[in-house]
Order: structure tokens, then sequence, then C-alpha cells
């Protein structure tokens, strides 16, 4: 997303444009762009003031992640070099509908109290917090930007529905004809455009298309452009019930955690647990009192395991879709941005290019220079 902010705000010629990456590979990914493209890290005092020293607003698109305690550093110090930078008096900040949970539960999660299910929209969240405090008290004009699924050339929602796509037996939750709460990568520019311009009322508001597309029109929009079939549906019923164990999972944790980890212990082989030598020597004792039916039982359990593994290998199966395809719209109000069938227009020949390039590209292991 950053690469394409950079790409989209310097092509309109309005504004200086400073790319900030961490290394010069980084920096040729962006091609030949009017942009002023600076190495250094935000994250360390003296690097991110050299960066940031003419920068009077700033766009932060950075969530480090990692060992949680590490990554938790690394933000805190992102969010407090931006609000120290001697110039800015500006700041967009980049977070996430994630902050509302996977799958949205208007019961539970608002826009005001937002109850994330993920360590990623935990993050975000917390982040977004810091980053209001921080801008507040240095007087910085700033907006919180809580990104929909983003897609378009090059974004993850663009290359998840052609990954999609690809399995025959995939079908659209609710038929697709519910809100998408995505964002094109074109609406995205518009609306960071107008927020450093001053158009926009400062603040935290929800940055999706205008008007929602559903995940039907997305699809299609999609499929369309590289001549695939559309998406099957699927069933009222059984889109519910997928819905209904999203909410239920998020809405006792520890019980999902729970059954993962038996899930988890039942897929170990008890037997050849039991046959190492470390094993015997730590248990042998109790080992020794256990009756023989007990070995017996735990054997037949472990050969129907491998027999069910067997046959999910060979017999087409649906993996549990994830939350934010059947999900509700997300609450509050939304920054405004371009007419969603505008932006879609505007991207759409680049979109064409990128996803068929993306379905029909092949390694060619001879050009590498790696044999046949």
């Amino acid at each position: 997303m950053g690469s394409a902010l950079v790409k989209g705000l310097s092509s309109r010629g309005k504004l200086d444009v400073v790319a900030i990456v961490r290394n010069a590979v980084t920096g040729r990914t962006l091609g030949s762009v009017d942009a002023d493209i600076r190495i250094g890290s935000v994250t360390d005092p003296a690097s991110s003031r050299g960066v940031l020293a003419d920068c009077d607003a700033v766009i932060n698109c950075a969530l480090a992640r990692g060992w949680p305690a590490a990554a938790r550093r690394q933000n805190e110090a992102i969010i407090r070099n931006i609000a120290d930078a001697p110039c800015v008096r500006l700041a967009v900040h980049l977070s996430t509908v994630a902050v509302y949970g996977t799958c949205v539960d208007p019961c539970v999660s608002t826009f005001e109290r937002p109850r994330p299910d993920s360590s990623y929209g935990v993050d975000k969240l917390r982040v977004e917090r810091l980053a209001m405090r921080a801008f507040s008290a240095r007087g910085i004009r700033h907006y919180i930007a809580r990104m929909g699924h983003v897609y378009g050339p090059s974004q993850w929602v663009s290359r998840d529905v052609l990954e999609r796509v690809s399995n025959p037996s995939f079908e659209l939750p609710f038929g697709g004809d519910i809100p998408s709460n995505a964002v094109s990568i074109e609406a995205v520019v518009t609306a960071v455009a107008s927020m450093l311009n001053e158009e926009q009322p400062p603040g935290v508001r929800n940055l999706v298309d205008s008007p929602q597309n559903t995940w039907r029109a997305l699809y299609d929009l999609h499929t369309g452009l590289v001549a695939k079939a559309p998406a099957g549906s699927l069933s009222q019923a059984a889109s519910r019930a997928l819905r209904d164990q999203h909410y239920a999972a998020a809405r006792r944790p520890m019980r999902s955690l729970a059954r993962s980890a038996l899930t988890a212990f039942g897929s170990m082989n008890l037997i050849a647990l039991a046959q190492l030598p470390e094993f015997r020597h730590i248990v042998h004792g109790p080992l020794l009192l256990l009756p023989t039916r007990i070995e017996e039982a735990a054997n037949r359990a472990y050969v129907r395991r491998k027999a069910r593994a067997a046959l999910r290998e060979v017999l087409p199966s649906q993996a549990l879709l994830p939350g934010w395809m059947c999900a509700p719209a997300v609450p509050g109000p939304c920054f405004a941005t371009v007419d969603s069938r505008q932006a879609t227009a505007a991207m759409l020949e680049e979109l064409r290019t990128w996803l068929r390039g993306l379905s029909s590209y092949r390694w060619d292991p001879g050009a590498m220079g790696l044999g046949s």
C-alpha cells in the first residue's frame, strides 16, 4: 500500500512526495517515480530525525511484526518519532477494520468500543490509540483511517480472490450479496490526498468504498477480467451457520484455543511417542500400570486419524472461510472518497494487466540458470 500511495500521490503533481524505505533494495521496487526516496529507519530516533527533518506531513503505513514485546516497542517508537519530528504538523495513520473483529459482530463490537479478536486487530487498535494521544499532545492534525480490505493492482484482496476462484468448490457466503467492507487502492489514494489537503475533518473514521461494493460485485469484477467462471454461492443456511461459528469463536476465545490444542494433540502419533526410549524412561513406571486395552484403544484412534487424513488428501474439501467474508457492514462514520464506480474505472486496465500476469505467470528454471 505504501508503494501505491507513493506512485499515486506523486502522479498528481501537487505534493512533494518523500518515500522512506528501509534499504536500497526496497527503494528499487518503487521504479521510476517522481519522489524523493530516502533510506532510513523510523524506529530509530536519530535516523528518523534525518529522514523526516523537512516533512510537514507523514502517512504511516508501517506496523512492526514479530515477537510481541519487540514489535510493541517498535510500533511505539514509530509513533513517538513521527510526533517528535520538528516540522510535522499533519499525520495520517492507517489502521484497519480488523479492530472490529474478524467477523464484525454488531452486538458486541461498535465504532466507539471496537472489539478485535485477532492479534493483528489488537495491535492495530492499540497503535491507533497511541497515535491519537501522541499527535494530540503535540498539536498535530491527525487522521486515523480504519482501512477496509484493499483491492486493486498488487493488493492482497485481489490476490486472494484469484486464489479462491481457482478452487472449483469455493462458494461465496450469502451468495456474495452482502457489503464487502472493501476499498480500492484508487479510493485510498484519493482519500489520503484529500486528508493532506485538509479537506476532511480530522479524527477516526472508516475508509471503505462509497457506495459499498458487495463481495459478489468484487468477485465478478476480478473473474471477468481473467475470463474465469463466476464464483458459486453458498446457501443461506450454510452462510448463517458460518457466521454464527465465527461469532461464537470470537465470544469464547478460550474454547477455541482449547479446541485447537486438542486437535493438535490428537494429530500426534501417541504409539510412536510411547516407543521413544527417552519417553519410556521418564514414564516407565506409570506405563506399566496401564492395562493393554488402553494401548489398543489409542492405537485404534491413531489408525482412524490416519485414515481420515488420507481421505482428506484425495477428496475435495472446503476450508473454513474467513470471517470477513460473511460480516455485516462496519459501524460508524467513513471518510469521504471518490465514487467506487469511478475508482474502479480508473484502475481497470492496470488491474486487468496485473491479474492476467499473475494468473498466467510460470517459473522458467532454464531462464534462471537452474537447469530443467
